[in-house]
């Protein structure tokens, strides 16, 4: 669970599309270099986070796929990672996209 502190410093949140999901699900990221996944069992408990990963930069933005499966992180390091939720319930990272050619 995340601590009383990164549940403050987290400004900017993405929640994911609610499809048919089995929970309602959100994502945030902050200054602290940390991004967190939270989860609701229904929709009057509580929110419950779990971490995705400690940045080496601070984040800036997370950003939901359509389907809600896959969760883009940038950081102040110009790096963007892609991340998805395994069955077991950890978060791994899938993808990072190339960077664009210089004009």
């Amino acid at each position: 669970a995340a601590s009383t502190a990164a549940r403050r410093a987290h400004s900017q949140v993405a929640f994911a599309p609610f499809y048919g999901a089995p929970q309602p699900c959100l994502a945030s990221c902050s200054e602290d270099k940390s991004v967190y996944v939270w989860t609701r069992g229904d929709l009057d408990g509580p929110w419950v986070a779990t971490r995705v990963r400690i940045f080496d930069a601070p984040c800036w933005r997370v950003s939901w796929s359509v389907t809600g499966n896959i969760l883009a992180v940038s950081s102040g390091d110009d790096d963007v990672s892609l991340w998805k939720e395994s069955l077991t319930g950890d978060w791994a990272e899938v993808a990072k996209p190339e960077p664009a050619a210089p004009n």
